[in-house]
C-alpha cells in the first residue's frame, strides 16, 4: 500500500468541539449529567409540589454542572489552543503501514504503528493516541474520500493496533 498523505491546519473552533465531543462521550460525564439532571428535577418538583424552598446551592450547584460546564470545556479549550503554537502550524503527515511522519513549521517527528496507544473516530476526525492523554488529530476535512477509505484499510491492516473504525462501506 503506497503512502497517504494529508496536509492539515486545526483551528480553535474545530479544536474546541472537538474537545468537546471526546469529553461528552465519556461515561462519567453522562452519569454526572443524568445525576444533575435528576437532582434539579427533585429540586423542582419539591418546590412546585411541597412549596419548599429548596436548599439555594445545591439547585444552582447542579444547574452549573449539568448546563454550564460544556461551555467552560469549550471555551477553555480555545484557551488552550491558542497557547499551544504546534496546534496551530500547518502539520503534513505521511501515514504508511510502517508509522507515520507528521511535519510541523518547527518541529518533525515520525514513530512506528507500534508505538501507537490507539486509534478512534471522534465526530469527523480520526484521534491518533500515543498514549492514553495525548493524541494527534485529524480532521475528515483533509482527506478525500478515497484516503479516508485507505487509511482505515492501512489502520485495520495493523496487527495489534486497538482502536474503534468505524465501518467501510462498500
Amino acid at each position: 500500500m503506497e503512502q497517504i498523505r494529508v496536509e492539515i491546519q486545526m483551528n480553535a473552533r474545530d479544536y474546541a468541539q472537538l474537545m468537546l465531543k471526546n469529553y461528552i462521550r465519556r461515561p462519567f460525564f453522562l452519569i454526572f449529567t443524568i445525576i444533575g439532571i435528576i437532582f434539579l428535577s427533585f429540586s423542582a418538583i419539591m418546590s412546585l409540589v411541597y412549596s419548599m424552598a429548596f436548599d439555594l446551592f445545591f439547585t444552582i450547584f447542579w444547574g452549573c454542572m449539568v448546563f454550564l460546564m460544556p461551555l467552560f470545556i469549550y471555551f477553555f479549550s480555545i484557551r488552550s489552543f491558542k497557547s499551544n503554537l504546534r496546534l496551530q502550524e500547518k502539520m503534513v503527515y505521511t501515514l504508511n503501514p510502517e508509522g507515520m511522519q507528521i511535519k510541523g513549521e518547527s518541529f518533525e517527528t515520525r514513530f512506528s504503528w507500534d508505538k501507537v496507544h490507539k486509534v478512534t473516530e471522534v465526530g469527523q476526525h480520526f484521534l491518533i493516541y500515543e498514549n492514553r492523554m495525548v493524541a494527534f488529530l485529524l480532521p475528515y476535512s483533509s482527506f478525500d474520500e478515497e484516503k479516508i477509505v485507505r487509511f482505515r484499510v492501512l489502520l485495520r491492516s495493523v496487527p495489534g493496533l486497538e482502536g474503534k473504525l468505524k465501518k467501510l462501506k462498500k
